[in-house]
C-alpha cells in the first residue's frame, strides 16, 4: 500500500505489519530484513549476473531516495562526466536527488538518499 501523508502519497509502495502497525518497509529496502517476514516479506534477494565487458565503466549503487528523483540515464550522465572522480559523481547525484525532494515535498521531508559509483577500470 502507499505511504501516505496530510497531501496525499509520499513515497513507494510499503509493506506493514497489521498489529501492532509497523514497519513500512519499502520493497526496495528488503534485503535481509527478516523483521516483516509475517507481512509477506522475502529476505532472500533476487540475483541477476551481468558480465562486465570493457564497455563497461562503472557501477552506480543508490537508494530508492535518490531513484525517486534521479533517472537511470541522468545518473549514468553525471557519473561520465566525472571518469577521474567517482567521489564526486556520487556526491553531485545525491544533491540532485536531494533537490527533486525539496521541490516535490516544499523542503518538509527527504527520503535516505545514498549513491556510491564504483568504477571498473
Amino acid at each position: 500500500e502507499p505511504a501516505r501523508g496530510v497531501q496525499g502519497f509520499v513515497g513507494p509502495a510499503r509493506v506493514w505489519k497489521r498489529y501492532p502497525r509497523s514497519g513500512g518497509l519499502a520493497v526496495s529496502r528488503a534485503f535481509g530484513d527478516t523483521n516483516l517476514n509475517t507481512a509477506g516479506v522475502i529476505a532472500e534477494p533476487e540475483i541477476h549476473s551481468e558480465r562486465i565487458g570493457p564497455r563497461d565503466k562503472f557501477i552506480i549503487l543508490a537508494s530508492d531516495g535518490v531513484w525517486d528523483h534521479v533517472s537511470s540515464q541522468q545518473a549514468v550522465d553525471i557519473a561520465a562526466l566525472h571518469p577521474e572522480n567517482p567521489r564526486r559523481a556520487s556526491e553531485i547525484i545525491s544533491a540532485k536527488a536531494s533537490e527533486g525532494w525539496k521541490r516535490a515535498m516544499n523542503g518538509g521531508y527527504r527520503d535516505d538518499i545514498t549513491t556510491v559509483v564504483v568504477p571498473l577500470y
